[in-house]
């Protein structure tokens, strides 16, 4: 057994953020029957049936069926969310209850009574995890379920626009480079494109130095979560490619800010003919969120700052994921810094939440 190389950090974003005590959630729904009753519940709209005084029963069917499909491009096609990590759930009792959190954090957004349950779930996970960082075995921090428990609660901090989530991303980092080699499971594969994704699309947001640090890297293999196994003739190829090229563009938009900070109308325009090529309708237009908020934050051109901030709203009108309406408020505050600073350099002061 390798030495643990440091303790993860956990500051202030890990302390409780609610006093009152939480119930242990119950176990998985342990048969079909029960588990279709919830499901008709959620598509009856009965989320207070699903969510009493404290998070006591299991919310799978609303991650599976309204979050899920937001975090990754085609989720029709496959989502490890609802096909990988769910499972893994159900025999792991933190990641169940890291997942409830997420859920009730995700209805919160339509009754605001259930954000302070959110919040306990919350704490208690945090809280849990804190504890097993303390320990002296590197395998009771750095394993399987602590790694998927920290994307699962990263995707509560897009759901609710949290300025807090920057020691769940560092510390999801310092676990992506000290968990070591892990058996190649689907699981295992899928939680490593995900880390990727907000690796590349979550440090920029940190400061500068980590922005170029991360999309310095060879871009190409930090898109991993934009590969699908397509047979050759399937019209998702060109939403993919043109995803992918789209990514790649606003990352040279961003350096170019960082490094140069030169007039970049040219390749904004680039960009605007890219993304102009996906339908806001069709599959995968929702996963360009980044790229257009990284190209709205650097416009000077109104037709420019129209174009990408409209394509911000339309994704938010359907996802209602509140780290979008953030990153729209936040491009005033950036637009006033052209000519004076970098908002490069800003992002974490003037837009402190995780756009992606």
């Amino acid at each position: 057994m390798r030495p643990l190389p440091r303790k993860i950090q956990w500051k202030n974003e890990q302390r409780p953020r609610a006093k009152r005590k939480v119930k242990k959630p119950e176990a998985p729904p342990q048969n079909i029957v029960e588990q279709e009753v919830i499901e008709e519940q959620v598509e009856r709209g009965e989320e207070q049936a699903l969510v009493p005084a404290a998070v006591g029963r299991w919310l799978a069917p609303i991650i599976a069926q309204e979050v899920a499909p937001v975090m990754v491009v085609l989720d029709h096609v496959s989502n490890g969310y609802r096909e990988l990590l769910l499972p893994m759930a159900c025999q792991d009792d933190v990641l169940q209850r890291a997942i409830n959190a997420v859920a009730a954090q995700h209805l919160a957004g339509r009754d605001s009574k259930l954000k302070s349950v959110a919040e306990s779930e919350r704490s208690a996970v945090i809280s849990r995890l804190r504890h097993n960082s303390l320990q002296t075995s590197a395998d009771l921090v750095f394993n399987v379920s602590t790694w998927a428990t920290l994307i699962v609660l990263l995707v509560g901090e897009t759901i609710t626009g949290s300025t807090e989530y920057s020691y769940l991303l560092q510390t999801l980092m310092c676990l992506a480079q000290n968990i070591g080699r892990v058996e190649h499971t689907a699981a295992n594969s899928f939680l490593m494109q995900q880390t990727h994704m907000f690796q590349l699309l979550g440090l920029p947001m940190l400061g500068e130095t980590q922005g170029i640090d991360a999309l310095q890297l060879p871009i190409e293999q930090y898109l991993d979560w934009t590969v699908y196994d397509l047979p050759p003739e399937s019209q998702h190829h060109r939403v993919l490619s043109l995803s992918r090229l789209a990514f790649m563009k606003a990352s040279q938009i961003y350096l170019g800010r960082a490094t140069i900070d030169q007039d970049q109308w040219a390749h904004l325009e680039s960009l605007k003919e890219i993304v102009n090529q996906v339908d806001p309708d069709e599959p995968g237009a929702h996963a360009l969120v980044w790229v257009c908020f990284m190209a709205a934050a650097d416009s000077t051109d109104p037709e420019h700052r129209r174009f990408f901030t409209d394509r911000l709203i339309r994704v938010y009108a359907k996802t209602r994921f509140r780290n979008i309406s953030a990153a729209i408020d936040s491009l005033p505050a950036l637009w006033s810094l052209q000519g004076s600073g970098r908002w490069t350099e800003e992002l974490i002061r003037l837009s402190p939440t995780l756009v992606m």
